[in-house]
This record gives C-alpha cells, sequence and structure tokens, in this order.
C-alpha cells in the first residue's frame, strides 16, 4: 500500500510539470526498502516469518497476506500481545489462519499475560499452548515443526524486535 501511494505521488507531481523522480529512481528505492518485523522472512531449517500485527487492521491485513502468499503450509503461530490493544478483535482476525498456536509475553511493563492471551486464543484455536518466553516458545515450535511447517511469529513489536535479534545471531 506504502509503495502504491509513492508511485500515486510521483505521477501526480509529473502531471504538475515536476519531473523530479524518474521511474528508475522508484524502482531503485522499492527494490530496497525495507520494513523489519513486515512479513520478513527469514529462510532458516524452519521458515519462519515476523510480523508486527498486533490491532485489529494489522490481523486482518496478515490473515489476507498469508491467505495469498502461504499455501499447502501449515502454520504454527507465537503471538503476545500488549493487555491495551483490543486482543480479541485482533485474535479473531486471525482465526482461519493457523494450525497451532503458542500464546506468549512480550518483555514490556503492559503485556498481556499468556494465560489470559492464551484463553481469548482459546475461542478461536482448536489447539493452543503458553509459553511465556519468547525464545523458548520459539524453540518448541522449531521441535513441532515437519517440512510442511512455517512459523509466524506475530503481535506486539517489542516482541518482534526480542525475537528478531535472536533469529539475526
Amino acid at each position: 500500500m506504502n509503495a502504491s501511494i509513492v508511485i500515486a505521488t510521483a505521477n501526480a507531481l509529473r502531471l504538475s510539470g515536476f519531473n523530479l523522480i524518474s521511474n528508475d529512481s522508484i524502482r531503485d528505492g522499492l527494490s530496497e526498502a525495507k520494513n523489519p518485523g513486515r512479513f520478513e522472512y527469514f529462510n532458516l531449517e524452519v521458515p519462519t516469518i515476523l510480523d508486527g500485527a498486533h490491532n485489529p487492521s494489522g490481523t486482518q491485513a496478515l490473515a489476507n497476506t498469508l491467505k495469498q502468499l502461504v499455501k499447502n503450509k501449515k502454520i504454527i503461530c507465537i503471538i503476545g500481545m500488549l493487555k491495551d490493544k483490543d486482543v480479541n478483535l485482533a485474535i479473531s482476525n486471525l482465526s482461519e489462519s493457523f494450525d497451532y498456536v503458542i500464546c506468549t509475553e512480550p518483555k514490556n511493563k503492559r503485556k498481556m499475560n499468556c494465560l489470559e492471551l492464551k484463553t481469548i486464543a482459546d475461542k478461536y484455536f482448536y489447539k493452543t499452548d503458553a509459553e511465556p518466553d519468547v525464545i523458548e516458545a520459539y524453540r518448541k515450535a522449531q521441535a513441532m515443526s515437519t517440512e510442511e511447517t512455517v512459523i509466524l511469529i506475530c503481535g506486539s513489536l517489542y516482541l518482534i524486535s526480542e525475537i528478531r535479534n535472536y533469529l539475526n545471531k
């Protein structure tokens, strides 16, 4: 969506007589653009995706993206949320997306306890678990994985930052 806004803005400027940004510059800029923690793919033994979807609009976008890009794979989701978000609606948006959910906790004083989160997740998912430490939750997901599995970690950007640092090591 952001890329389409950049292109539309450049085109609008051109129509107004400002030919400041070439198509090559737009193409180069978009090819170099990165947004860490936003559907970020890690090509590991078990393919892993990080997404900072932590509110209803974010989880709806994530669910739509998963339907388009992650087909014929089982998805183990690790999720951790802040308690001041609309967690119930955010999780309900993902209800058809995962085969297994592990609820965890971001390192933040506003975190939702993983057992509270599991209580909400239990309403929407058949198989859930709780593990307060995100690294341990990731190791658990790895141990459960097969060749047909993708691990998705989503929720709080604090959580994404912590696991991203771990995966980059």
